[in-house]
């Protein structure tokens, strides 16, 4: 798995093993940002809430809603996820995933305001 800093993917020399708290089994292991890319990522972030904060409120409701589309077309995927992760039981996983859908909506059209 790899990090996505600044608009490219990138690898970590470490990586941390993900551990589902319900069954004791290995999820997947994630890349750990070093302080370099910690620091990159900060900056790139930094950026693009200039870039966002730059564009016509239409273009922002665009984009967020956009992300809160593709939230909702990977629903069962995301849910999955998050169950082995935190070791919910899917149906709450599913509700959890539908308020981010729900929440980036929100945020959407508050970004219009």
């Amino acid at each position: 798995m790899k990090m996505y800093i600044a608009g490219r993917w990138v690898s970590a020399s470490k990586q941390q093993v993900v551990v589902s708290p319900y069954s004791d089994q290995q999820v997947d292991e994630v890349p750990l940002a070093d302080d370099c890319q910690l620091e990159d990522s900060l900056c790139a972030a930094t950026e693009g809430a200039k870039v966002m904060g730059a564009l016509p409120a239409h273009e922002r409701f665009e984009i967020v809603n956009r992300a809160a589309s593709l939230v909702d077309q990977n629903l069962e995927d995301l849910a999955q996820t998050v169950s082995l992760e935190e070791g919910k039981p899917i149906s709450e996983a599913r509700v959890e995933v539908g308020r981010c859908v729900s929440i980036l909506q929100l945020a959407a059209f508050e970004g219009t305001q």
